[in-house]
């Protein structure tokens, strides 16, 4: 209780519940600090205190998170020209409010020419709001209770509680190969990994493997919104399985995804990206799902040991584990 003190002492904060998937949620905290001491792995506990069980919590893997910024000048919207007629007959001036009535009237340019500009119009932005967010898989508790009170294309709002960060982050940056094995909501551990990679300039890692197994296309297409930039970098690699859905069905992924409809093969995937790595460099493989993408990824790690490295000696293989028991 002392500890949940300490990280709400400036006030309790403000969460944005909305559904993704057909039990995932992505719940939104718009903290009343500017700094939650964010990191790539980090894990909190989330209280919601608007319930009977206001003490009942669980831990979520943070997915993104996005800073506060300042108020900002928004470029200007709209910049309005004077077009004045051109006849021998007519006079070469008219008032503002005349030109301003004839352009939006949409009357033909090609009997105005340009003169001046008479209107530039701009708004003020508010704040940036920080945010952290997650992706939760409602089960039972207090994930089901979110989950009952929600309709499909709306949203709700709690006050919340944060206790945390815990966890730690992995020092990913420095592998010159990294192989992310993601299962459901797991995505929320690779994601983060994903932004930094996205986000720095490349110097150790040169090849970035992202492997998502999700059951529904339009969960990954809501989550993946977000995510720029894929398709001018030859370094990174996004592979989404789609389990659920068919290929019939449509969704609008980022540029670069690259999609099929059917379970991953992560043994081999693992064992691949080990055989095709420069020799001598060191891997690492992070696994965040269920109990079957985990087994699978270490089974995959022990095996790419064996063959591409243990016998061979050519390079070593880190293997971490993020469970997802929720």
């Amino acid at each position: 209780m002392i500890r949940l003190v300490i990280f709400n002492f400036q006030g309790r904060h403000t969460a944005k519940v909305k559904l993704v998937g057909k039990s995932t949620l992505r719940l939104t905290v718009y903290p009343a600090i500017k700094d939650i001491g964010f990191a790539p792995g980090a894990h909190y506990f989330l209280y919601i205190p608007d319930r009977w069980c206001f003490w009942e919590s669980h831990p979520f893997t943070a997915a993104s998170w996005r800073p506060a910024g300042p108020n900002l000048t928004q470029a200007p919207e709209k910049v309005i020209v004077a077009l004045r007629k051109t006849t021998p007959n007519s006079p070469q001036t008219s008032s503002d409010e005349e030109d301003i009535k004839k352009i939006r009237s949409n009357e033909k340019r090609k009997s105005y020419r340009r003169d001046t500009i008479i209107i530039t119009t701009s708004t003020q932005r508010k704040p940036q709001r920080a945010k952290l967010t997650f992706l939760i898989n409602a089960r039972r508790g207090m994930t089901r209770s979110l989950l009952e009170r929600i309709t499909p294309g709306s949203s709700i709002e709690v006050p919340c509680l944060l206790e945390g960060p815990y966890g730690i982050a992995r020092p990913v940056p420095s592998f010159p190969t990294v192989v992310i094995i993601a299962g459901g909501v797991g995505v929320s551990t690779a994601l983060p990994y994903l932004m930094q990679h996205l986000s720095t300039r490349v110097e150790i890692t040169k090849r970035f493997v992202l492997i998502w197994s999700v059951r529904e296309g339009s969960m990954a297409e809501k989550i993946l919104k977000g995510v720029k930039g894929l398709g001018f970098r030859q370094d990174v690699v996004v592979k989404v399985y789609i389990t659920r859905s068919e290929e019939k069905d449509s969704w609008r992924l980022p540029i670069g995804v690259k999609v099929r409809y059917r379970r991953p093969r992560i043994e081999e995937s693992i064992i691949k990206e080990a055989k095709g790595r420069v020799p001598g460099t060191p891997m690492a493989v992070i696994a965040c799902g269920g109990a079957a993408v985990v087994d699978c990824a270490r089974k995959g790690t022990v095996e790419a040991l064996e063959d591409a490295a243990g016998k061979n000696g050519s390079g070593e293989i880190v293997y971490w584990e993020e469970g997802y028991g929720w």
